[in-house]
This record gives structure tokens, sequence and C-alpha cells, in this order.
């Protein structure tokens, strides 16, 4: 199946044109410079170097709540969780998202086997090595995501299984895991998940663990996610570290969630699919691309 867009070229161009763009702009400029102390002069030089600062903190996922700005919508994060199907996963991946994600919790109905996903992603990586892969993880005891862990290292070595973790659970299983992952010499960020049914700030966040990426999801009573549930925007108005926003996105409204709240980018699921679980809809995924500007 085809790449639905110019290829990781584009992505490549377009980020590299907003950050020239950035580090040209004396707005913006002024901004990094009020926040990183003066590092950057107003000289030629200092604008090459405000330029490769915004080069670094895009690629770790951090620009936009440095400059206190909004990403523009072809260059927010989009994840599509919940990939359980051959065939599903490869129409996702032809769509190119920046990250896919692999559900690993027991109780989900996305729920996939190690070595079903190992062998997805394997696959995946080989067609479309731009996009990265994400462990959902939670809703168990360490023990069983240590097991998981070992098991999918062993399918993969020497790869990294995948690209990140997403943890649901307590500041002490994110510490734990990571000392874990260290141990199995296994080099993978963890972005911790924050369930959110009321305001909530950034050291709510920090209370997980400081991470590159957070998760934000709508709580609700006797599930872990894949609600179809939002999140209010009130809620998370002061929330200024780089998250992903979950819960309820769809084509409809993923534009307007990108648009109204400092997100750098969505974590979306049942928004994409035909009704049953895994299962994904092309029409919907088209939608949700060509909405964000990335078809």
């Amino acid at each position: 199946m085809g790449d639905r867009r110019n290829g990781p070229a584009r992505r490549i161009w377009l980020s590299a044109r907003w950050v020239l763009e950035g580090a040209l702009s004396h707005s913006i400029f002024s901004r990094i410079s009020s926040s990183r102390a003066s590092i950057f002069s107003s000289s030629p030089p200092g604008y090459i170097a405000a330029g490769f600062f915004l080069a670094i903190q895009l690629q770790e996922g951090k620009c936009f709540a440095v400059l206190g700005i909004r990403p523009r919508l072809g260059m927010a994060l989009v994840k599509v969780c919940g990939n359980r199907y051959a065939m599903d996963a490869h129409l996702v991946a032809s769509f190119e998202p920046d990250y896919m994600g692999w559900i690993f919790v027991p109780s989900s109905p996305r729920r996939i086997s190690p070595d079903q996903a190992m062998g997805l992603i394997r696959a995946i990586r080989g067609a479309h090595p731009s996009i990265q892969h994400v462990a959902v993880m939670g809703g168990t005891g360490l023990d069983e995501i240590i097991r998981l862990l070992r098991q999918m290292k062993n399918l993969t070595a020497p790869e990294n299984p995948v690209d990140a973790i997403q943890l649901i659970g307590t500041a002490l299983d994110v510490e734990c895991i990571g000392s874990i992952l260290r141990q199995m010499g296994l080099k993978i960020p963890i972005w911790p998940v924050l369930r959110v049914d009321s305001a909530v700030s950034d050291q709510d966040l920090l209370n997980l663990g400081h991470a590159k990426l957070y998760l934000l999801d709508r709580k609700m009573p006797n599930a872990l996610g894949g609600t179809g549930r939002v999140i209010e925007e009130e809620w998370i108005q002061n929330v200024t570290l780089p998250y992903l926003l979950a819960g309820g996105i769809n084509p409809q409204n993923a534009r307007e969630k990108l648009e109204r709240t400092s997100a750098a980018g969505l974590d979306i699921g049942s928004g994409l699919e035909t009704g049953i679980p895994g299962r994904k809809d092309e029409a919907k995924l088209e939608e949700l691309f060509r909405s964000l500007g990335r078809v």
C-alpha cells in the first residue's frame, strides 16, 4: 500500500522551514532569549544558534512549550493507538503517523500479544522507518510488565523492541520500570499517563516523574483508556509541559483540539475505528490526516 503523503522528506522539509522561519523571526527569537537568559545574541550567529536550539527542542517534543505557542497543524504529533490486526496496522502505517501504539493492558479489547506486535513492528519498520512504536502498559503488576519487556526484547534483539513505553501507573511504577530498562540495557523513554477528571497543572505531571513527553487521558471509573470520553479544555489550560492529548479524539474534533489546547499532538484510537475494537476505518484515517494537512 503506497504512502499517502510525499514521504518523510516532506516532513523534514516542513520541519526545517518552520525552524528557519522561527529562528529568523524577531518575536520568537526574543522569547527564546528571555527564556534562556539571552544565550543567543541578536546577530547572524545568534540566529543560527537559535535555529539549532529550536531543532533540538522540536526533536525532543519540547519546542512548543519552550516558545509558549501552539504547534502548526502540519507539525502536530499524531499517534494512532490500538493497532491489533495486520491489515489494519499496515493501513495505518500507510498514512505515516509519527507513532503507532500497541496495547498490552490485559483488560483492553485492543490488547495484542507480544509475538504478534513484534512481528508487525518489524514489518512496518522495514517499510516505514520514520514511524516510531509505543508500547502501552499498565493495569497489571510490575512483574508482568517486566516479563513482557523481556519477552519483547528477546523477540527483537539487538534492536529496541519499541521506541517508547506509555505507562499507566504511579510515580513508583515509572521509577521502577525506568530502572529495570536500564538494567536490561534498553534505552527506551517512558511516557507517564495522567488520567484527568478535574483541573491539573505541570506539577501533577511531574509528580509522575520527569519525562520528555506525557499523555493526558480522560479518567473514567473501571477503565484505563479507550472510553471515547473527552477532557474538558479548562482542566488542562495551565499545562505547559509537552503532552499528547487523548480521550474522545476523532477526525471531526482533532483540528479544534489542537487549536484550543497546548497539546504537542494527539493520541487517537477508538475515534478511527469501524465500531469494532482495533478495526481501523480507512475513510476516517483519510479525513483525520487531511484535516491536519498531512495528506
